[in-house]
Protein backbone atom coordinates (compact mmCIF):
# COMPACT_ATOMS: atom_id res chain seq x y z
CA UNK A 1 0.00 0.00 0.00
CA UNK A 2 3.14 2.31 0.67
CA UNK A 3 4.71 1.76 -2.29
CA UNK A 4 1.45 2.48 -4.64
CA UNK A 5 0.90 5.51 -2.95
CA UNK A 6 4.93 6.46 -3.14
CA UNK A 7 4.45 5.57 -7.21
CA UNK A 8 1.31 7.77 -7.21
CA UNK A 9 3.72 10.68 -5.49
CA UNK A 10 6.05 10.35 -7.87
CA UNK A 11 4.09 10.60 -10.96
CA UNK A 12 2.27 13.47 -9.86
CA UNK A 13 5.57 15.05 -9.36
CA UNK A 14 6.69 14.58 -12.78
CA UNK A 15 3.60 15.65 -14.13
CA UNK A 16 3.76 18.88 -12.21
CA UNK A 17 7.28 19.23 -12.72
CA UNK A 18 6.68 18.40 -16.70
CA UNK A 19 4.30 21.45 -16.53
CA UNK A 20 5.62 23.83 -15.04
CA UNK A 21 8.66 23.53 -17.92
CA UNK A 22 6.68 24.02 -20.45
CA UNK A 23 6.20 27.20 -22.22
CA UNK A 24 4.47 28.72 -24.87
CA UNK A 25 5.44 31.92 -27.03
CA UNK A 26 4.12 33.55 -29.83
CA UNK A 27 6.39 33.66 -33.45
CA UNK A 28 5.58 35.45 -36.62
CA UNK A 29 6.11 33.66 -39.97
CA UNK A 30 8.19 36.04 -42.73
CA UNK A 31 7.65 33.88 -45.84
CA UNK A 32 10.53 34.41 -47.71
CA UNK A 33 10.30 31.90 -50.83
CA UNK A 34 7.50 30.79 -53.08
CA UNK A 35 6.69 27.70 -55.66
CA UNK A 36 3.61 28.98 -57.59
CA UNK A 37 2.36 25.87 -59.17
CA UNK A 38 -0.19 25.72 -61.83
CA UNK A 39 -2.58 25.06 -59.12
CA UNK A 40 -1.72 25.70 -55.30
CA UNK A 41 1.62 26.87 -53.99
CA UNK A 42 4.44 26.06 -51.67
CA UNK A 43 5.22 28.62 -49.06
CA UNK A 44 8.56 28.67 -47.30
CA UNK A 45 8.65 30.82 -44.23
CA UNK A 46 11.08 31.79 -41.34
CA UNK A 47 10.41 32.07 -38.04
CA UNK A 48 12.58 33.51 -35.28
CA UNK A 49 11.54 32.44 -31.70
CA UNK A 50 13.31 32.21 -27.95
CA UNK A 51 13.74 29.05 -26.33
CA UNK A 52 13.80 28.47 -22.57
CA UNK A 53 14.75 25.54 -20.52
CA UNK A 54 12.49 22.76 -20.97
CA UNK A 55 10.05 22.26 -23.03
CA UNK A 56 8.60 25.28 -25.86
CA UNK A 57 5.52 25.70 -27.44
CA UNK A 58 5.90 27.88 -30.79
CA UNK A 59 2.67 29.43 -31.38
CA UNK A 60 2.23 30.37 -35.17
CA UNK A 61 -0.47 32.63 -35.97
CA UNK A 62 -1.81 34.38 -38.88
CA UNK A 63 -1.03 31.64 -41.47
CA UNK A 64 -3.37 30.88 -44.71
CA UNK A 65 -7.10 29.30 -43.86
CA UNK A 66 -6.16 26.79 -47.32
CA UNK A 67 -3.18 25.06 -46.38
CA UNK A 68 -2.78 21.51 -46.52
CA UNK A 69 -1.75 20.01 -42.67
CA UNK A 70 -0.06 16.65 -43.91
CA UNK A 71 2.51 19.08 -46.07
CA UNK A 72 3.62 20.93 -43.46
CA UNK A 73 7.67 20.94 -42.25
CA UNK A 74 9.63 21.98 -39.81
CA UNK A 75 12.83 22.37 -39.94
CA UNK A 76 15.75 24.17 -38.25
CA UNK A 77 19.69 23.91 -36.71
CA UNK A 78 20.70 24.50 -33.14
CA UNK A 79 20.59 22.15 -29.83
CA UNK A 80 17.25 21.32 -29.63
CA UNK A 81 14.82 18.55 -30.12
CA UNK A 82 11.58 18.83 -32.42
CA UNK A 83 8.96 17.19 -30.25
CA UNK A 84 5.71 17.29 -32.55
CA UNK A 85 3.77 20.07 -35.17
CA UNK A 86 -0.02 20.78 -34.70
CA UNK A 87 -2.09 22.60 -37.00
CA UNK A 88 -5.50 24.10 -36.22
CA UNK A 89 -8.22 26.84 -37.91
CA UNK A 90 -8.37 29.84 -35.62
CA UNK A 91 -11.56 31.61 -36.00
CA UNK A 92 -11.09 33.71 -33.40
CA UNK A 93 -7.93 35.54 -35.18
CA UNK A 94 -9.30 36.38 -38.70
CA UNK A 95 -6.52 38.05 -41.00
CA UNK A 96 -5.21 41.20 -40.00
CA UNK A 97 -6.19 44.53 -41.08
CA UNK A 98 -3.49 45.42 -44.10
CA UNK A 99 -2.22 49.02 -45.47
CA UNK A 100 -4.93 48.25 -48.09
CA UNK A 101 -7.88 48.67 -45.90
CA UNK A 102 -6.96 51.20 -43.41
CA UNK A 103 -6.48 53.61 -46.65
CA UNK A 104 -10.28 52.45 -47.87
CA UNK A 105 -11.25 52.83 -43.86
CA UNK A 106 -9.72 56.65 -44.82
CA UNK A 107 -11.59 57.21 -47.66
CA UNK A 108 -14.80 56.59 -46.08
CA UNK A 109 -14.50 58.69 -43.32
CA UNK A 110 -13.14 61.59 -44.87
CA UNK A 111 -16.00 61.20 -47.53
CA UNK A 112 -18.93 60.45 -44.79
CA UNK A 113 -17.83 63.71 -43.16
CA UNK A 114 -17.99 65.82 -46.13
CA UNK A 115 -21.70 64.07 -46.69
CA UNK A 116 -22.47 65.27 -42.97
CA UNK A 117 -21.35 68.91 -43.59
CA UNK A 118 -23.16 69.29 -46.65
CA UNK A 119 -26.45 67.88 -45.35
CA UNK A 120 -26.28 69.95 -42.48
CA UNK A 121 -25.20 72.86 -44.42
CA UNK A 122 -28.93 72.12 -47.11
CA UNK A 123 -30.48 72.04 -43.92
CA UNK A 124 -29.47 75.59 -42.60
CA UNK A 125 -30.34 77.22 -46.04
CA UNK A 126 -33.93 75.94 -45.78
CA UNK A 127 -34.13 77.50 -42.48
CA UNK A 128 -32.76 80.86 -43.71
CA UNK A 129 -35.29 80.36 -47.10
CA UNK A 130 -38.22 79.96 -44.69
CA UNK A 131 -37.12 82.99 -42.68
CA UNK A 132 -37.29 85.41 -45.34
CA UNK A 133 -40.16 84.14 -46.67
CA UNK A 134 -41.81 84.94 -42.84
CA UNK A 135 -40.21 88.45 -42.49
CA UNK A 136 -41.46 89.26 -46.29
CA UNK A 137 -44.83 88.38 -45.16
CA UNK A 138 -44.58 90.81 -41.88
CA UNK A 139 -42.82 93.48 -44.10
CA UNK A 140 -45.40 93.38 -46.77
CA UNK A 141 -48.20 94.37 -43.55
CA UNK A 142 -46.44 97.53 -43.28
CA UNK A 143 -48.53 100.10 -44.55
CA UNK A 144 -46.07 102.78 -43.89
CA UNK A 145 -43.26 101.44 -45.86
CA UNK A 146 -42.63 103.98 -48.82
CA UNK A 147 -42.30 102.66 -52.24
CA UNK A 148 -38.47 102.58 -52.49
CA UNK A 149 -37.80 100.39 -49.42
CA UNK A 150 -40.30 98.03 -50.92
CA UNK A 151 -38.42 98.01 -54.26
CA UNK A 152 -35.10 97.43 -51.74
CA UNK A 153 -36.75 95.04 -50.47
CA UNK A 154 -38.11 92.92 -52.91
CA UNK A 155 -34.07 92.96 -54.09
CA UNK A 156 -32.87 92.09 -51.44
CA UNK A 157 -34.89 88.70 -51.19
CA UNK A 158 -35.02 87.97 -54.88
CA UNK A 159 -31.04 88.37 -54.72
CA UNK A 160 -30.99 86.27 -51.19
CA UNK A 161 -33.27 83.73 -52.00
CA UNK A 162 -31.63 83.10 -55.86
CA UNK A 163 -28.42 82.79 -54.06
CA UNK A 164 -29.75 79.83 -51.55
CA UNK A 165 -31.49 78.62 -54.36
CA UNK A 166 -28.11 78.16 -56.19
CA UNK A 167 -26.16 76.82 -53.09
CA UNK A 168 -29.11 74.17 -52.76
CA UNK A 169 -29.07 73.37 -56.08
CA UNK A 170 -24.78 72.61 -56.75
CA UNK A 171 -24.95 70.79 -53.15
CA UNK A 172 -27.43 68.44 -53.76
CA UNK A 173 -25.31 67.84 -57.28
CA UNK A 174 -22.06 67.68 -54.75
CA UNK A 175 -23.88 65.44 -52.79
CA UNK A 176 -24.64 62.64 -54.79
CA UNK A 177 -21.32 62.49 -56.21
CA UNK A 178 -19.60 62.07 -53.12
CA UNK A 179 -22.56 59.43 -52.48
CA UNK A 180 -21.65 57.86 -55.61
CA UNK A 181 -17.56 57.81 -54.42
CA UNK A 182 -18.69 56.44 -51.30
CA UNK A 183 -20.60 53.77 -52.31
CA UNK A 184 -17.80 52.62 -54.50
CA UNK A 185 -15.71 52.62 -51.36
CA UNK A 186 -17.77 50.93 -49.27
CA UNK A 187 -17.79 47.83 -52.39
CA UNK A 188 -14.43 47.86 -52.21
CA UNK A 189 -13.76 48.25 -48.52
CA UNK A 190 -16.64 45.33 -47.94
CA UNK A 191 -14.84 43.09 -50.72
CA UNK A 192 -11.60 43.67 -49.01
CA UNK A 193 -13.23 42.82 -45.18
CA UNK A 194 -14.33 39.61 -46.70
CA UNK A 195 -11.09 38.27 -47.19
CA UNK A 196 -9.52 39.52 -44.22
CA UNK A 197 -12.24 37.86 -42.00
CA UNK A 198 -11.65 34.57 -43.18
CA UNK A 199 -10.46 32.24 -40.57
CA UNK A 200 -6.69 31.88 -40.10
CA UNK A 201 -4.54 28.98 -39.67
CA UNK A 202 -2.28 28.42 -36.49
CA UNK A 203 0.87 25.93 -36.21
CA UNK A 204 2.05 24.82 -32.64
CA UNK A 205 5.65 23.87 -32.74
CA UNK A 206 7.03 22.03 -29.81
CA UNK A 207 10.87 22.27 -29.11
CA UNK A 208 12.68 20.68 -26.43
CA UNK A 209 15.80 22.98 -24.91
CA UNK A 210 18.39 22.11 -22.24
CA UNK A 211 18.94 25.97 -22.52
CA UNK A 212 17.70 28.63 -22.89
CA UNK A 213 18.37 30.28 -26.90
CA UNK A 214 17.69 31.72 -29.65
CA UNK A 215 16.42 29.39 -32.55
CA UNK A 216 15.77 30.27 -36.36
CA UNK A 217 13.00 27.48 -37.72
CA UNK A 218 11.83 27.21 -41.60
CA UNK A 219 8.75 26.31 -41.80
CA UNK A 220 6.90 25.34 -45.26
CA UNK A 221 3.68 24.27 -46.28
CA UNK A 222 1.47 23.67 -49.61
CA UNK A 223 -1.39 26.26 -49.83
CA UNK A 224 -4.69 26.39 -52.03
CA UNK A 225 -5.98 29.54 -53.72
CA UNK A 226 -2.42 30.15 -55.64
CA UNK A 227 -2.31 29.43 -59.20
CA UNK A 228 -0.31 30.45 -62.13
CA UNK A 229 -0.89 30.40 -66.41
CA UNK A 230 1.01 31.56 -68.94
CA UNK A 231 0.43 34.38 -71.92
CA UNK A 232 2.66 34.50 -74.40
CA UNK A 233 3.92 38.33 -76.85
CA UNK A 234 5.10 37.36 -79.89
CA UNK A 235 6.69 39.84 -81.70
CA UNK A 236 8.32 40.89 -85.34
CA UNK A 237 9.80 43.69 -86.20
CA UNK A 238 9.90 42.72 -89.97
CA UNK A 239 10.44 39.87 -92.19
CA UNK A 240 13.58 38.74 -90.94
CA UNK A 241 14.80 35.39 -89.44
CA UNK A 242 13.96 36.32 -85.72
CA UNK A 243 11.20 36.33 -83.74
CA UNK A 244 10.79 37.71 -80.20
CA UNK A 245 8.78 35.30 -78.18
CA UNK A 246 8.44 36.81 -74.30
CA UNK A 247 6.77 34.12 -71.95
CA UNK A 248 4.88 35.66 -69.27
CA UNK A 249 2.43 34.18 -66.01
CA UNK A 250 -0.41 35.92 -64.79
CA UNK A 251 -0.03 34.48 -61.26
CA UNK A 252 -3.07 34.43 -58.78
CA UNK A 253 -2.66 34.27 -55.05
CA UNK A 254 -6.07 35.12 -52.95
CA UNK A 255 -4.49 33.30 -49.60
CA UNK A 256 -4.98 35.92 -47.11
CA UNK A 257 -1.69 37.16 -46.89
CA UNK A 258 0.68 39.61 -48.98
CA UNK A 259 3.93 38.05 -50.34
CA UNK A 260 6.12 41.06 -49.98
CA UNK A 261 9.64 40.78 -51.60
CA UNK A 262 9.83 36.83 -51.93
CA UNK A 263 11.76 34.79 -54.13
CA UNK A 264 9.60 33.43 -56.45
CA UNK A 265 9.80 29.83 -58.64
CA UNK A 266 7.41 28.73 -61.02
CA UNK A 267 7.17 25.63 -62.01
CA UNK A 268 5.17 23.70 -64.36
CA UNK A 269 3.69 20.73 -62.65
CA UNK A 270 0.16 20.22 -61.20
CA UNK A 271 0.25 18.91 -57.71
CA UNK A 272 -3.97 18.10 -58.28
CA UNK A 273 -3.24 15.71 -60.80
CA UNK A 274 -2.89 12.38 -59.59
CA UNK A 275 0.68 11.00 -60.37
CA UNK A 276 0.11 7.61 -59.50
CA UNK A 277 -0.03 5.07 -62.42
CA UNK A 278 -4.15 3.56 -62.67
CA UNK A 279 -4.18 -0.49 -62.17
CA UNK A 280 -6.73 -2.11 -64.69
CA UNK A 281 -9.07 -4.22 -62.84
CA UNK A 282 -10.76 -7.35 -63.92
CA UNK A 283 -14.04 -6.37 -66.91
CA UNK A 284 -16.98 -8.81 -66.34
CA UNK A 285 -20.11 -8.89 -68.30
CA UNK A 286 -23.19 -9.42 -67.09
CA UNK A 287 -26.81 -9.07 -68.24
CA UNK A 288 -28.53 -6.20 -67.18
CA UNK A 289 -31.23 -6.31 -65.30
CA UNK A 290 -33.46 -3.02 -64.91
CA UNK A 291 -34.97 -1.77 -61.82
CA UNK A 292 -38.73 -0.60 -62.11
CA UNK A 293 -40.31 1.79 -59.51
CA UNK A 294 -44.31 2.16 -58.94
CA UNK A 295 -43.57 5.67 -57.27
CA UNK A 296 -42.11 8.27 -58.93
CA UNK A 297 -40.67 9.76 -55.76
CA UNK A 298 -39.18 6.94 -54.62
CA UNK A 299 -37.36 6.66 -57.96
CA UNK A 300 -36.09 10.29 -57.39
CA UNK A 301 -34.79 9.61 -54.18
CA UNK A 302 -32.91 6.70 -55.36
CA UNK A 303 -31.50 9.20 -58.13
CA UNK A 304 -30.51 11.60 -55.28
CA UNK A 305 -28.55 8.85 -53.13
CA UNK A 306 -26.87 7.40 -56.25
CA UNK A 307 -28.77 3.88 -55.55
CA UNK A 308 -30.26 3.54 -59.11
CA UNK A 309 -28.48 1.09 -61.37
CA UNK A 310 -25.49 2.10 -63.31
CA UNK A 311 -27.68 2.26 -66.38
CA UNK A 312 -29.31 5.66 -65.58
CA UNK A 313 -25.80 7.07 -65.34
CA UNK A 314 -24.91 9.72 -67.77
CA UNK A 315 -21.44 11.06 -67.94
CA UNK A 316 -21.56 13.78 -68.76
CA UNK A 317 4.73 47.78 -76.22
CA UNK A 318 6.13 49.00 -78.75
CA UNK A 319 9.43 50.13 -78.48
CA UNK A 320 11.57 52.22 -81.04
CA UNK A 321 14.31 50.13 -82.83
CA UNK A 322 17.48 52.67 -82.05
CA UNK A 323 16.27 52.99 -78.68
CA UNK A 324 17.80 50.49 -75.83
CA UNK A 325 15.26 48.07 -74.60
CA UNK A 326 14.50 48.16 -70.82
CA UNK A 327 15.09 45.31 -68.55
CA UNK A 328 12.25 43.13 -66.59
CA UNK A 329 12.47 39.91 -64.36
CA UNK A 330 12.79 37.29 -67.77
CA UNK A 331 16.73 38.80 -67.95
CA UNK A 332 16.89 37.48 -63.89
CA UNK A 333 15.22 34.27 -64.40
CA UNK A 334 16.62 30.54 -64.77
CA UNK A 335 15.00 27.43 -65.97
CA UNK A 336 15.68 24.44 -64.78
CA UNK A 337 14.48 21.52 -66.56
CA UNK A 338 13.96 17.67 -65.18
CA UNK A 339 12.25 14.91 -67.12
CA UNK A 340 8.80 15.67 -65.50
CA UNK A 341 8.49 19.51 -64.91
CA UNK A 342 10.12 22.94 -65.68
CA UNK A 343 10.98 25.75 -62.90
CA UNK A 344 11.49 29.33 -63.40
CA UNK A 345 13.88 30.88 -60.96
CA UNK A 346 13.61 34.45 -60.25
CA UNK A 347 16.26 36.19 -59.47
CA UNK A 348 14.40 39.31 -58.60
CA UNK A 349 12.76 39.95 -55.14
CA UNK A 350 8.24 40.35 -55.95
CA UNK A 351 5.64 41.35 -54.01
CA UNK A 352 2.01 39.95 -55.08
CA UNK A 353 -0.82 40.78 -53.27
CA UNK A 354 -3.67 38.56 -52.26
CA UNK A 355 -6.39 39.49 -54.22
CA UNK A 356 -7.98 38.07 -57.27
CA UNK A 357 -6.35 40.43 -60.04
CA UNK A 358 -3.27 39.13 -60.20
CA UNK A 359 -0.09 39.85 -61.27
CA UNK A 360 1.78 39.53 -64.67
CA UNK A 361 5.12 38.42 -64.38
CA UNK A 362 8.00 38.61 -66.70
CA UNK A 363 9.21 34.61 -67.14
CA UNK A 364 11.82 34.48 -70.64
CA UNK A 365 12.54 36.10 -73.63
CA UNK A 366 13.43 34.31 -76.43
CA UNK A 367 14.88 34.89 -80.36
CA UNK A 368 13.72 32.38 -82.26
CA UNK A 369 14.48 31.40 -85.76
CA UNK A 370 11.30 32.46 -88.14
CA UNK A 371 10.25 31.85 -92.27
CA UNK A 372 7.48 34.21 -93.67
CA UNK A 373 4.78 32.72 -96.26
CA UNK A 374 1.41 33.68 -97.09
CA UNK A 375 -1.54 31.52 -97.30
CA UNK A 376 -5.41 31.87 -98.58
CA UNK A 377 -8.40 30.44 -98.90
CA UNK A 378 -10.13 32.42 -101.57
CA UNK A 379 -13.62 30.24 -101.08
CA UNK A 380 -14.03 31.76 -97.48
CA UNK A 381 -11.88 35.30 -98.00
CA UNK A 382 -10.15 36.89 -100.66
CA UNK A 383 -7.44 37.90 -98.68
CA UNK A 384 -4.15 36.84 -98.38
CA UNK A 385 -2.78 36.04 -94.78
CA UNK A 386 1.02 36.80 -93.60
CA UNK A 387 2.05 33.27 -91.71
CA UNK A 388 5.41 33.13 -89.52
CA UNK A 389 6.48 29.67 -89.18
CA UNK A 390 8.82 29.41 -85.84
CA UNK A 391 11.07 26.85 -85.63
CA UNK A 392 13.42 25.77 -82.51
CA UNK A 393 10.60 26.14 -79.56
CA UNK A 394 10.41 22.32 -78.70
CA UNK A 395 12.86 22.57 -75.94
CA UNK A 396 11.62 25.99 -74.03
CA UNK A 397 8.90 24.29 -71.65
CA UNK A 398 5.83 26.46 -72.96
CA UNK A 399 2.35 25.35 -71.99
CA UNK A 400 -1.24 25.92 -73.86
CA UNK A 401 -1.77 29.85 -73.74
CA UNK A 402 -2.95 32.98 -75.15
CA UNK A 403 -0.65 34.58 -77.43
CA UNK A 404 -0.38 38.42 -78.53
CA UNK A 405 0.69 38.89 -81.69
CA UNK A 406 2.57 42.05 -82.67
CA UNK A 407 4.08 42.77 -86.45
CA UNK A 408 6.25 45.67 -86.99
CA UNK A 409 5.40 46.68 -83.21
CA UNK A 410 1.95 46.98 -83.96
CA UNK A 411 -0.86 44.61 -82.55
CA UNK A 412 -2.20 42.38 -84.91
CA UNK A 413 -4.47 39.58 -83.03
CA UNK A 414 -4.58 36.90 -80.86
CA UNK A 415 -3.58 33.47 -80.94
CA UNK A 416 -3.51 30.13 -79.16
CA UNK A 417 -0.34 28.23 -78.43
CA UNK A 418 -1.13 24.65 -77.79
CA UNK A 419 2.32 22.99 -78.01
CA UNK A 420 0.91 19.86 -76.97
CA UNK A 421 -0.39 19.39 -80.98
CA UNK A 422 2.31 21.23 -82.54
CA UNK A 423 4.66 19.17 -84.84
CA UNK A 424 8.05 20.97 -85.67
CA UNK A 425 7.07 24.20 -86.26
CA UNK A 426 4.45 26.53 -84.94
CA UNK A 427 2.58 28.41 -87.33
CA UNK A 428 0.78 31.93 -86.45
CA UNK A 429 -0.97 34.07 -88.57
CA UNK A 430 -0.24 38.14 -88.36
CA UNK A 431 -3.04 39.56 -90.91
CA UNK A 432 -4.11 39.93 -93.76
CA UNK A 433 -1.36 41.33 -96.77
CA UNK A 434 -3.21 44.06 -98.96
CA UNK A 435 -0.42 43.82 -101.18
CA UNK A 436 -1.55 40.44 -102.21
CA UNK A 437 -4.59 40.59 -104.51
CA UNK A 438 -6.80 37.30 -105.15
CA UNK A 439 -9.83 36.74 -107.23
CA UNK A 440 -12.34 33.96 -107.55
CA UNK A 441 -14.50 33.29 -109.73
CA UNK A 442 -16.74 30.37 -111.64
CA UNK A 443 -15.72 30.06 -114.92
CA UNK A 444 -19.01 30.01 -116.84
CA UNK A 445 -17.81 28.57 -120.62
CA UNK A 446 -16.69 24.98 -118.56
CA UNK A 447 -20.22 24.65 -116.43
CA UNK A 448 -22.45 22.45 -117.74
CA UNK A 449 -25.43 20.31 -116.50
CA UNK A 450 -26.35 17.02 -118.67
CA UNK A 451 -28.28 14.09 -118.77
CA UNK A 452 -26.23 10.62 -119.34
CA UNK A 453 -29.13 7.45 -119.08
CA UNK A 454 -30.33 7.90 -115.71
CA UNK A 455 -27.96 10.09 -114.05
CA UNK A 456 -27.38 14.10 -114.44
CA UNK A 457 -23.97 15.18 -114.23
CA UNK A 458 -22.97 18.69 -113.28
CA UNK A 459 -19.65 19.90 -114.38
CA UNK A 460 -17.90 23.24 -112.21
CA UNK A 461 -15.19 25.28 -112.61
CA UNK A 462 -13.30 27.57 -110.57
CA UNK A 463 -10.59 30.52 -111.91
CA UNK A 464 -8.55 32.27 -108.96
CA UNK A 465 -6.14 34.69 -109.24
CA UNK A 466 -3.26 36.04 -107.60
CA UNK A 467 -1.68 39.36 -108.04
CA UNK A 468 1.40 40.51 -105.95
CA UNK A 469 1.91 44.31 -105.98
CA UNK A 470 4.41 44.17 -103.02
CA UNK A 471 8.34 45.26 -103.95
CA UNK A 472 9.57 41.56 -103.00
CA UNK A 473 8.93 38.31 -104.03
CA UNK A 474 6.11 36.36 -102.23
CA UNK A 475 5.50 32.72 -101.73
CA UNK A 476 1.70 31.54 -101.32
CA UNK A 477 0.00 28.93 -100.63
CA UNK A 478 -3.69 28.81 -102.18
CA UNK A 479 -6.34 26.30 -100.35
CA UNK A 480 -9.36 24.71 -102.03
CA UNK A 481 -11.73 22.23 -102.72
CA UNK A 482 -14.15 19.68 -104.26
CA UNK A 483 -16.40 17.67 -102.70
CA UNK A 484 -16.17 14.45 -101.46
CA UNK A 485 -19.01 11.44 -101.66
CA UNK A 486 -21.01 10.79 -98.68
CA UNK A 487 -22.69 7.80 -101.20
CA UNK A 488 -22.23 5.21 -103.56
CA UNK A 489 -24.76 6.57 -105.57
CA UNK A 490 -23.17 9.80 -106.26
CA UNK A 491 -20.06 10.39 -108.10
CA UNK A 492 -17.46 13.42 -107.82
CA UNK A 493 -14.17 13.13 -110.25
CA UNK A 494 -11.51 16.29 -110.51
CA UNK A 495 -11.42 16.75 -114.35
CA UNK A 496 -8.58 18.82 -113.82
CA UNK A 497 -6.42 20.25 -110.70
CA UNK A 498 -3.97 22.55 -112.64
CA UNK A 499 -1.33 20.92 -110.82
CA UNK A 500 -2.54 21.08 -107.48
CA UNK A 501 -1.69 18.21 -104.51
CA UNK A 502 -5.29 16.71 -103.62
CA UNK A 503 -6.04 14.84 -100.20
CA UNK A 504 -8.64 12.38 -101.85
CA UNK A 505 -10.16 11.76 -98.40
CA UNK A 506 -11.05 15.57 -97.39
CA UNK A 507 -10.89 16.96 -101.53
CA UNK A 508 -8.34 19.63 -100.08
CA UNK A 509 -6.30 20.92 -102.99
CA UNK A 510 -3.27 23.06 -102.38
CA UNK A 511 -1.27 25.17 -104.99
CA UNK A 512 2.15 26.33 -104.01
CA UNK A 513 3.32 29.35 -105.87
CA UNK A 514 6.26 32.26 -106.05
CA UNK A 515 5.30 35.50 -107.94
CA UNK A 516 7.82 37.73 -108.48
CA UNK A 517 6.62 41.71 -107.87
CA UNK A 518 3.97 42.57 -109.60
CA UNK A 519 3.28 39.34 -110.89
CA UNK A 520 0.06 37.65 -111.58
CA UNK A 521 -1.14 34.10 -112.08
CA UNK A 522 -4.18 32.40 -112.62
CA UNK A 523 -5.50 29.07 -111.57
CA UNK A 524 -8.14 26.81 -112.86
CA UNK A 525 -9.23 23.42 -111.13
CA UNK A 526 -12.38 21.77 -112.90
CA UNK A 527 -14.62 18.35 -111.12
CA UNK A 528 -17.78 16.85 -111.84
CA UNK A 529 -20.25 15.68 -109.90
CA UNK A 530 -22.95 12.79 -111.19
CA UNK A 531 -26.08 10.92 -109.29
CA UNK A 532 -29.55 9.44 -110.07
CA UNK A 533 -31.60 12.13 -111.85
CA UNK A 534 -34.61 12.81 -109.62
CA UNK A 535 -32.36 13.06 -106.36
CA UNK A 536 -31.66 16.11 -105.24
CA UNK A 537 -27.72 16.33 -103.73
CA UNK A 538 -27.75 18.15 -100.40
CA UNK A 539 -24.91 20.73 -100.33
CA UNK A 540 -23.73 21.17 -104.00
Amino acid sequence: MKISSLFLMLTLFCYWANAQTTNRVQAKAEIKTVTVFLDKAQVGNRVNCSLNAGVTEVEIKNLPVGLFPKSIQVTGKGEYVLLGVQHKINYLNPHQTGEETKALEDSVFSLSNQINLLSEMKQVYIEEEKMILSNQNMKGNDATLKALELEDMADFYRERLTDIRKTQLNNTIHLNMLQKELNKYNQQLNSVRNEINKPSSDIIVKLSSKVAQNVQLNLEYITGNARWYPLYDIRTKDQGKEVQLAYKAQLVQETGLNWDHVKLKLSTTNPSIDGTKPTLNKWDLVFYEPVYYKNDDRKKKAYATGSVERAYDESPATVEADMAESKSSADYTTVIETSLFAEFDIALPYTIESNATGQLVDVQNYNLPVSFRHGAVPKLSTSAYLLADITGWESLALLPGTAQLYYQNNFVGESYLDPINFKDTLSLSLGADPKVLIEREEVKDFSSKKLIGTNKKEEYAYRIKIRNTKKENVSIRIEDQIPVSGNSQIEVELIDANGGKVETETGKITWDLNLTPNETKEIVFKYSVKYPKGKVVQGL
